[in-house]
């Protein structure tokens, strides 16, 4: 597996008063999405399935996950996972009264990695757009990579961002009791349905998916890694204590117009990992996200060994 990712980390200030969502990840999506189709598309239809550039296009390619016409999984599906997430905090938006700035970042993976000069302006006119119910206009004042300053306000030119190859490693981890928490709610599906308390087993299965999805469509290589002996490590793990709590996250769909719930869960689990290869798993993940809607940033993840 080598799957291309970086980040762009945006420092916003607002320049005008109203509420943004506690948690901005359903309102920065939209707008996002919105303002790459305005600065890519210059299509009278609008339609990406209708257009004979979507498969080379920033907007279809960052945002629609449109599927290649020789996929080998995910074939009953009409798109494939997009190659971002966005990071945000799930703790309350400043108050009106506060000094009014928004930081988040975007993680972007494969061919999205060298589309980074439309990802930071599309950020940029959408903040010039406004933001939020009440259209907040603002100002993107610092663009990063996580390393070093790539762009700030006023800047003629942006700096390429400073990439990284996701592998996963070989490394045999010893015995270890490591907490898996959430950073941002988590949607899993178990059985059809969306579970309220994941064993430890229903969120490494995620992982897996998550892992081997993203590099089919996104990575530079097949996966060659052995998942066989993960199931015996993971049979061999041991649930100390988990503590998971619902969250529900309204949205409003531009697509469906239609209000919607999001709801993920947040907590933790902790678990006791036998001696093995789990945890290059689990840490890849906290790089890419599991569960459903990843690109809204749901799914975070945080892995932490305990004493």
């Amino acid at each position: 597996m080598k799957l291309d990712t970086c980040d762009l980390l945006f420092d916003i200030e607002l320049a005008g008063q109203g509420p943004l969502p506690a948690f901005p990840g359903t309102t920065l999506r939209g707008a996002f999405g919105f303002a790459l189709k305005n600065i890519v598309c210059h299509m009278s239809h609008r339609k990406c399935d209708a257009c004979l550039l979507r498969m080379r296009c920033a907007y279809p390619v960052v945002f629609e996950g449109i599927p290649p016409a020789d996929r080998r999984i995910m074939r009953k599906y009409p798109n494939v996972p997009q190659p971002f997430v966005l990071l945000v905090d799930q703790t309350p938006p400043p108050s009106p009264d506060s000094a009014r700035t928004l930081a988040f970042g975007i993680r972007l993976f494969g061919p999205a990695v060298d589309l980074y000069p439309f990802i930071a302006y599309a950020v940029i006119r959408m903040a010039q757009q406004g933001l939020g119910r009440d259209r907040i206009p603002g100002c993107v004042r610092r663009i990063s990579d996580g390393r070093g300053t790539i762009y700030r306000d006023g800047d003629e030119g942006l700096q390429p961002p400073a990439g990284r190859v996701l592998n996963i490693e070989d490394r045999i981890w010893p015995a270890s009791r490591i907490r898996l928490s959430t950073v941002t709610p988590l949607r899993l599906r178990v059985d059809g349905h969306q579970t309220a308390r994941p064993a430890f087993a229903d969120l490494f299965r995620a992982v897996l998916r998550r892992v081997r999805i993203l590099n089919e469509f996104y990575g530079r290589e097949p996966l060659t890694a052995e998942t066989g002996p993960l199931f015996d490590e993971l049979a061999a793990s041991r649930t100390v204590e988990d503590a998971f709590v619902p969250r529900t996250i309204p949205r409003f769909s531009s697509r469906q117009q239609a209000r919607m719930d999001i709801g993920g869960l947040t907590g933790y689990i902790i678990v006791e990992l036998p001696e093995g290869h789990l945890r290059n798993w689990l840490e890849a993940a906290e790089i890419l996200h599991i569960g459903k809607a990843a690109s809204f940033g749901l799914g975070r993840i945080k892995c932490e060994e305990l004493p």
